[in-house]
């Protein structure tokens, strides 16, 4: 297993993305269609490298579902090639309830929006619209790359699936529509719309993979809170 270090610190920040290192000894992109072969461990974050140039690589902050944290100068860096790579935390169950992360994220917009990749596996999104607005999700390219880069191997099969649950906080009688970015679809039945005070759960599916990148999208229920 390569190390190196930190040359320029990290904030706690997903949008923070620029790692640069003492040494790119080992470290190299993601494949043609957006595999991720290495990962980078960071104190206790793993990373998914995208590219690299020279010394700085561009990486998916809070890889495999470990926490971004902010990361000092001369932090230690471990170079993980396939097989390397830490399980991912499994779930826990207490009295048969089980446990698993989420990441809320807040949306407020007046006009349509389109959600990135990061967002629609975050597990809820919270969006206050104002008047109504059509909330697009992202291309299935992006959100397979995303995936991908929270897994092992890198390698997304069909079938995956996830949820999301979107809730309306609208201070007035105000609706979200839920559509799908280029190489998605949505379920022709069940409403894709969300009322105020109401929370909708879907759940999303990869139907395609590689080049045929592709999802679609199940609306399973609305809740009224």
């Amino acid at each position: 297993m390569t190390s190196t270090t930190l040359s320029v610190a990290l904030t706690a920040a997903a949008a923070d993305n620029l790692v640069q290192v003492a040494s790119a000894t080992g470290i190299t992109g993601e494949g043609t269609y957006g595999q991720t072969t290495i990962h980078l461990m960071i104190d206790n974050e793993i990373v998914a490298v995208r590219s690299i140039s020279s010394t700085i690589a561009t990486v998916t902050r809070g890889a495999m579902g470990t926490p971004i944290q902010s990361h000092p100068v001369n932090s230690k860096v471990l170079v993980l090639v396939p097989g390397e790579v830490p399980v991912p935390f499994a779930p826990a169950y207490l009295t048969g309830v089980p446990l698993f992360n989420t990441l809320p994220q807040t949306v407020a917009t007046a006009t349509a929006v389109t959600l990135t990749a990061m967002q629609m596996l975050s597990g809820i999104i919270l969006q206050d619209p104002v008047g109504g607005v059509t909330t697009t999700g992202p291309t299935a390219a992006l959100l397979l790359a995303e995936i991908g880069a929270r897994l092992v191997n890198g390698d997304v099969p069909i079938g995956l699936t996830f949820s999301l649950l979107i809730r309306n906080t609208a201070d007035a009688a105000e609706t979200i529509t839920v559509a799908a970015g280029t190489g998605g679809t949505v379920t022709g039945g069940g409403t894709m719309t969300i009322a105020q005070n109401n929370s909708k759960l879907f759940l999303v599916r990869v139907t395609g993979v590689g080049a045929s990148a592709a999802y679609i999208i199940y609306s399973v229920g609305t809740f009224v809170h």
